[in-house]
């Protein structure tokens, strides 16, 4: 695998995306596919202490990702940041448990330790 790591650091982009992130910018990775993306964010990740939020467009991708993040780097703190149902006054969270995770997520972000949350755009944003 670390093999694979040192092939795609060569692409100029990718290595730009590396710069981005270590240097506490926002940074959009396109053209990967499948698990290669998440495989990558994980060895990035994986070589900083820097908490990271990851959006992606639909809860099935937020499955995805937090199983390729687990498996290619298990040591990293992994949160999700769950769906949030609106409506026209308010916004409430589906269950306790759904805001009991939100929590989970936040207050991790805001700890000393590296933490990564992975967040659906589908109702959050």
């Amino acid at each position: 695998m670390e093999r694979l790591f040192q092939w795609l650091e060569q692409d100029a982009a990718l290595k730009e995306a590396s710069s981005a992130y270590e240097n506490g910018k926002i940074y959009g990775v396109y053209g990967l596919g499948g698990s290669a993306k998440s495989a990558y964010a994980a060895h990035v990740l994986a070589k900083t202490d820097k908490n990271a939020v990851i959006v992606v467009p639909t809860t099935e991708q937020v499955n995805g990702w937090l199983t390729d993040l687990q498996y290619f780097s298990p040591q990293l703190r992994v949160y999700t940041y769950p769906l949030v149902q609106h409506t026209v006054f308010t916004t409430t969270t589906k269950s306790l448990e759904l805001a009991a995770k939100q929590m989970e997520a936040l207050t991790a972000l805001r700890g000393s330790r590296q933490a990564v949350v992975v967040a659906t755009a589908e109702d959050n944003l």
